[in-house]
């Protein structure tokens, strides 16, 4: 991967690839559930960053997510002036410019430069968090906070600053305010000095603005035609280079895509001159981008940036002439089953190539065809701008009020681990379902316990009633199992361990349902010993977390716990975080062969089983090739 993920794991990752442990969901005859642990398939690091939010959800509510990336990001950044702390609402108010980011701030902190780029960086590095910094690039920012701009005051005009990227001469970290221009670099150098450089622990990543399909519509008054292909990537690479220049270890995100209208065409007066050599935009995107890359020897776009809003949208009645009347799920707050139950269908179009969503995608863009977003984009990533990581910086699934919002938001954040997304950024209030569903993940036990740092892939034949996703905490030793039951009937399920070897001596449970209303429960803790089959429960409606420890053993000592009438011994081995060992048999002590070639570093006890070849036999542990 190119860009560096913050991680804890550190060469586990190829020794699962080895063992390849997988999680099979599998129906039974008798309706139940039946987890499945195989050696099939390989698993991959999750990225922390996936379990993000947008600035503005400050809060105590938003605290008890334990989220892990802050953007600052949105409509008002388009038009933000670092300068003086104005911005501009565009079509969300009235093309509103005033001190709206600052608010609540004396009024010598809203004068002073920077102060609401500063307020968001301050809150995540508070709380250890890396920040996404959006930068300006549709040509002007506020120029003063005098409310309404008019039409007839579009830019260029004294409402307005122009934008340039780079300042010819020095830096000043009291920029002039009244010379009508504002300076890309010169924010990124206040940000330098004032946090230091991304390696040193300042700002984390910055985006090269937000949603420019948009801008002719949201931001008519700043940039009142539609952009071009050729703008956005010309002006991307450009302030690309300009923050390389200054800060070379921050990643650039990019370019904010508003919705599939976007990842289609942009909506560009030029698509034509590129549509014969891309399938869609997001293709053209990372094809000029690179090019714009190879003409300048260095990477110019670290993480592919989009927005995803589901379209799904479902009958919920019919208007006074008897017309059908389409309620889409992020627009309402009702408790309507149709919309419930397309909700909590929604988040398969991420991902399953079984599942064609009702919308306007399926009906006239994609020919009928499943949506499938994660598989096309990284597929485009693939063929034209490879090593490029995938940031989702807003989503949001809506009904936060109803249980089916806080089953898809749980859901989603399992996918975007499981499928290798880089980082994701929830938009929406943090309210809800919305606060145990990330609590799932990040704060399951309310001492900030987080699902573990290495996924193990789940088959699910059932994707329309269940959900499943696994992983191994290498950091504290545990294993981690998200079951979410979307039907409205209590299963009975079972987690079937018994072609891993893995032994557990306690489980605990957390989750939250439709009964137990929007609050995450400890469920409480069993002790005993779970190996082969172990029975879990799933209530009706609900996201469950299971979290099983294994038991106290010596690390990297072969431990012989009794034999067999036939001669096999049992032995249990709990492998040393980060090694990776092999379990070798001889019957001389000078010829040693692999009984298993890799045993991963994950410190999970298992149980094996050693069978002599003839009348005796010797085993060790060592270090793996």
């Amino acid at each position: 991967m190119h860009a560096t993920t913050p991680s804890r794991v550190s060469n586990v990752g190829s020794a699962w690839a080895a063992l390849a442990a997988a999680v099979f969901l599998v129906a039974s005859t008798q309706g139940e559930v039946t987890f499945r642990l195989q050696l099939t398939e390989v698993p991959q690091e999750i990225s922390p960053l996936v379990y993000g939010v947008n600035d503005w959800n400050r809060g105590e509510a938003g605290e008890s997510l334990n989220y892990t990336l802050e953007r600052l990001g949105g409509n008002r950044m388009t038009g933000y002036n670092w300068e003086n702390n104005y911005s501009n609402a565009g079509s969300d108010y009235f093309h509103h410019s005033d001190w709206h980011l600052v608010n609540s701030e004396s009024e010598e902190n809203k004068s002073k430069p920077g102060w609401a780029v500063s307020m968001s960086v301050d809150h995540a590095q508070d709380a250890g968090r890396p920040s996404l910094v959006t930068l300006q690039l549709a040509g002007y920012v506020a120029a003063d906070g005098n409310g309404t701009v008019s039409e007839a005051d579009t830019a260029p005009s004294d409402r307005w600053a122009e934008v340039r990227l780079r300042k010819e001469g020095e830096y000043t970290l009291t920029p002039d305010t009244t010379d009508g221009v504002v300076y890309m670099d010169e924010q990124v150098n206040f940000l330098i000095q004032t946090y230091g450089l991304s390696s040193e622990g300042g700002v984390f990543a910055y985006s090269l603005d937000n949603e420019p399909a948009l801008w002719a519509h949201t931001h008519s008054r700043i940039h009142p035609d539609a952009p071009t292909v050729a703008e956005i990537v010309r002006v991307g690479a450009d302030c690309a280079a300009m923050v390389k220049d200054l800060d070379a270890e921050a990643l650039i995100f990019g370019p904010a895509l508003f919705g599939w209208g976007s990842f289609v065409d942009f909506s560009a007066p030029d698509w034509s001159s590129y549509s014969g050599e891309y399938d869609w935009f997001v293709s053209a995107y990372l094809g000029e981008m690179k090019k714009q890359s190879d003409a300048a020897e260095r990477r110019l776009l670290d993480v592919l940036d989009i927005h995803f809003y589901p379209e799904v949208s479902v009958v919920t009645g019919t208007d006074e002439e008897g017309a059908d009347v389409y309620t889409r799920i992020t627009d309402s707050t009702s408790d309507d089953e149709a919309l419930t139950q397309a909700r909590l269908q929604a988040p398969r179009s991420l991902w399953d190539s079984n599942y064609v969503e009702e919308s306007w995608i399926t009906t006239w863009s994609t020919g009928g065809e499943a949506v499938q977003l994660l598989p096309r984009v990284f597929e485009s990533i693939e063929t034209h701008y490879p090593d490029t990581e995938l940031s989702i910086s807003e989503y949001d699934y809506g009904g936060h009020q109803n249980y089916s919002g806080g089953l898809a938001q749980a859901d989603v954040l399992g996918i975007y681990g499981r499928d290798g997304v880089y980082a994701a950024c929830y938009w929406g209030e943090i309210e809800g379902y919305v606060i145990p569903a990330f609590q799932l993940y990040r704060n399951y036990d309310g001492q900030g316990s987080s699902f573990g740092e290495l996924s193990v892939p789940v088959e699910n034949p059932d994707a329309a009633n269940f959900s499943c996703y696994a992983s191994v905490d290498v950091t504290d030793q545990t294993f981690h199992v998200v079951a979410i039951n979307k039907t409205d009937a209590a299963q009975s399920t079972t987690l079937d361990l018994s072609q891993t070897g893995l032994v557990f001596d306690k489980m605990d449970t957390y989750g939250f349902s439709e009964a137990s209303g929007p609050e995450l429960v400890a469920q409480g803790s069993q002790e005993g010993r779970f190996e082969g089959s172990v029975s879990l429960d799933l209530p009706a409606r609900s996201a469950m977390h299971f979290v099983f420890h294994s038991p106290e053993q010596t690390e990297d000592l072969l431990e012989i716990l009794g034999s067999e009438a036939d001669g096999t011994l049992r032995a249990r081995y709990r492998p040393s975080v980060g090694a990776i060992r092999s379990l070798q048999t001889s019957q001389d002590l000078q010829h040693w062969t692999d009984e298993i070639s890799v045993i991963p570093g994950d410190g999970l006890v298992r149980e094996l089983e050693l069978k002599p070849e003839g009348t005796s036999g010797f085993w060790r542990i060592t270090e793996s090739d």
